[in-house]
């Protein structure tokens, strides 16, 4: 897959410096359960179990401000 380089210019990046350690924690913990698992090719990514746990991992409640990600 390639991205043309303007295109990055617009992509959000997280600011890793401003999670919490109870954030860390649960991306670790999220990490963890997946991380020996293969990925299926992106034009299965729809369809890709791995890629739902993923999704379904993101622990980052709305309402809870000190849980949501900073991005720069």
């Amino acid at each position: 897959m390639k991205v043309k380089q303007p295109a990055w210019a617009s992509m959000p990046v997280l600011d890793v410096r401003a999670l919490s350690d109870e954030v860390i924690c649960q991306l670790t913990k999220a990490y963890n359960a997946v991380c020996e698992k293969e990925l299926t090719a992106l034009a299965k990514l729809d369809t890709d179990p791995v890629r739902a746990e993923i999704d379904k991992e993101d622990a980052t409640p709305e309402k809870d401000k000190s849980m949501r990600l900073r991005l720069l």
